[in-house]
């Protein structure tokens, strides 16, 4: 297997901004970030990593380019059992995915989409699991609806914690958080969280939520093709419950 593309984009979150071609968002986006306090990760410095991204190798090892991902403490992943990984819109672009996979072939990776998902010879070859759903925060019996929420599709599949949670969803992750801050538990059962903020309101809104929630940022990332688009990856400052 080729090996995962991994991008060392810069990690300083209150210097990235200088490289953007749209300063007075870039301004504005930097203010907000710099009322945060940004940690190491939790295993120490220089134990993150952006995983996934644009190949631009001639012969790609997956369709898609997607966004890279900043995760922390893949050693440390490597030893839990089980390591589970959640990828929320993933559009077929699976980089992240078959990254997490080829740097921590033992963390069970799950890509969920309710419109394009990977081929299943990108399936076959890689090694996550696929599934035709979305992120709701609305419980329905009906086993076929297309958006489920998140602690049911945990009991589905059998989770209690998980390590990663990604998503990328496209304005959905507003009402996921509202619905996921009222769910205490469920939030002591992640480890590490990362979304896109789509517009600076709900970065200054919901970013300081998360923090109040015992989150740590532990990195920011800009959109580069969306200009109000802010990624930022989250830690606990703890093991979720059920690995203590």
């Amino acid at each position: 297997m080729p090996p995962p593309v991994v991008l060392d984009l810069p990690l300083d979150a209150k210097t990235y901004a200088a490289s953007l071609s749209f300063p007075p968002v870039a301004d504005r986006r930097d203010k907000i970030l710099q009322t945060m306090v940004f940690s190491e990760c939790r295993q120490g410095e220089g134990t993150g990593r952006l995983v996934g991204g644009l190949d631009t190798r001639p012969n790609p090892v997956a369709p898609g380019e997607g966004e890279p991902k900043f995760v922390c403490g893949l050693d440390e992943l490597a030893e839990r059992k089980p390591c589970i990984v959640y990828s929320f819109g993933s559009y077929n672009e699976i980089m992240f995915e078959v990254g997490m996979k080829g740097l921590v072939p033992s963390c069970e990776v799950h890509t969920f989409d309710p419109f394009i998902l990977p081929t299943q010879e990108s399936v076959d070859r890689f090694g996550f699991n696929v599934w035709a759903w979305g992120i709701g925060t609305k419980a329905n019996p009906k086993s076929n609806d297309q958006l489920q929420p998140l602690d049911e599709i945990m009991d589905y599949l059998g989770h209690k914690h998980i390590d990663v949670l990604k998503l990328d969803v496209e304005g959905a992750e507003i009402p996921f958080l509202d619905w996921l801050f009222d769910r205490p538990l469920l939030l002591q059962a992640i480890d590490q969280i990362m979304f896109e903020f789509h517009s600076h309101k709900d970065l200054e809104k919901y970013a300081k939520r998360v923090e109040g929630h015992g989150f740590s940022p532990v990195h920011a990332r800009v959109n580069d093709q969306f200009f109000e688009g802010t990624e930022i990856a989250f830690q606990s400052p703890q093991l979720p419950t059920d690995l203590m």
